[in-house]
């Protein structure tokens, strides 16, 4: 879980005080003509101070019309930005854009509003120019480690996650004891599967910050990814216990222990899931999916329907809805949530050979033989591709199709095992697994 991009506190902001000295003998001065601007002014900045970001962006905006401040105050460049910033925080971030692109018009080096203008675009959803925003500020403040920081992530949210993972560690390098670049680093590497170093940094990020629910949960998915369901479910476990309202954590916990065949515990983590945050579509899928295994189809329907109101333009979402409507022998309503799947979708192969199933047993013979085509064009590992996604019957019958064109092929006998014993047939697959060492003896089978 990459945390999102921080903010930056301007040096003017954190005083918040006037910086002339002459400001600590202001009773032994003369009253200046523009006495009222200057109340106006420590006014806006005391209201920000008190975080009434609304009530001082209206004062500055006020101030800030004057083609002369008092000269007592801070700099135009200075006022521009915390008017910004107090823009952004009321909630104002179009008008905090073009505040932050006029203080940095007065000073084009002033990493701070670069780094903020970047931060509020990220907000409006313009990625590419934040992440200028971020290069711009280092290169004003090449020792900026918020920047790399900064642009680290908005790289993650691209995809692009060799360069994210330069960033990051460039930003530890410049602060080794910013446990969120850490956490950030681990995930990156996760995603990029490298999770020995994905561990050793999370680790870190919780020696520094041993109460963060987050570094734990994501130290927990570097685990999971790595084969270790029981060290991932005890760091998800430890996530809980410390923030238990982390609805990730609630997720992770229960996919763990789904995988471990612990249905009835994970339905339990995913509806604390769905409590705790409703308009979640991954918990209500994943409870919905949870349901599916235990047999209970209704349930799971309104689970999966849930998710696709949520996301009506994911492809999953239907999918895993048709798959329940199937199951539960709605053949006409599953039809039509294949449908959808594939037009949100065209190359899902699993769509295509379920929707290509489901014409079949409906006797449309020519419509169904044209959808498995369709299926295993897109996917000729078709029976991998069932399997993983645990639905063992109809990757078996898949395997022995490929075995009756084939005899010899020992790959499709040894998927075939794999296949077998995950759905309990445990003699089965050891029968498969011994035609495969006759077939190739340097082929073992797995434990």
């Amino acid at each position: 879980m990459v945390k999102n991009p921080y903010f930056s506190n301007s040096e003017s902001r954190i005083g918040g005080k006037f910086e002339n000295a002459q400001l600590a003998n202001l009773d032994q001065l003369s009253l200046p003509s523009d006495l009222a601007l200057l109340a106006e002014t420590s006014l806006a900045l005391a209201f920000d101070e008190r975080q009434s970001y609304a009530k001082a962006a209206q004062i500055l905006g006020g101030v800030l019309k004057s083609p002369k401040l008092p000269e007592a105050a801070p700099s135009r460049w200075e006022l521009k930005l915390i008017s910004a910033d107090d823009l952004y925080y009321s909630g104002r971030t179009i008008e905090a854009i073009a505040e932050y692109r006029e203080a940095i018009g007065l000073k084009p080096d002033f990493a701070e509003a670069h780094i903020n203008l970047g931060f509020a675009l990220e907000h409006t959803g313009q990625i590419d120019a934040a992440i200028a925003e971020y290069r711009e500020a280092i290169r004003a403040k090449p020792d900026f480690a918020l920047a790399y920081y900064n642009l680290g992530v908005t790289l993650g949210y691209k995809r692009q996650y060799d360069a994210a993972i330069v960033e990051y560690r460039e930003t530890i390098r410049l602060t080794p004891d910013f446990a969120a670049a850490h956490t950030n680093l681990g995930s990156t590497l996760d995603k990029e599967g490298q999770y020995d170093a994905a561990i050793a940094e999370q680790r870190e990020a919780i020696r520094l910050k041993p109460d963060s629910a987050e570094a734990h949960d994501d130290l927990g998915l570097a685990f999971f990814e790595k084969g270790q369901a029981d060290a991932a479910i005890a760091e998800y476990e430890e996530a809980i216990r410390l923030k238990p309202d982390l609805v990730t954590a609630r997720i992770n916990l229960g996919t763990a222990l789904y995988e471990k065949g612990k249905f009835d515990a994970a339905i339990a983590e995913y509806r604390e899931a769905v409590r705790l945050k409703p308009d979640f579509v991954t918990a209500h899928s994943s409870l919905g999916d949870a349901l599916v295994r235990k047999g209970q189809y209704d349930a799971a329907i309104v689970e999966l329907k849930e998710a696709t109101r949520l996301e009506p333009d994911s492809a999953e979402a239907h999918y895993n809805l048709a798959i329940a409507l199937l199951l539960r022998g709605h053949y006409d309503a599953a039809i039509a949530e294949l449908k959808k799947a594939i037009r949100l979708e065209p190359d899902h192969a699993l769509a295509h050979y379920n929707l290509g199933n489901t014409l079949y047993q409906k006797g449309h013979y020519d419509d169904a033989i044209a959808e498995l085509k369709k299926a295993t064009r897109l996917e000729p590992n078709l029976g991998n591709a069932l399997r993983e996604k645990g639905r063992y019957s109809a990757a078996i019958a898949e395997y022995k199709e490929a075995i009756r064109l084939k005899p010899d092929l020992a790959g499709a006998h040894y998927d075939l095992g794999v296949a077998l014993k995950k759905s309990g047939q445990s003699a089965q697959a050891s029968r498969e697994f011994s035609e495969v060492h006759r077939i190739d003896p340097k082929i073992t089978a797995p434990n």
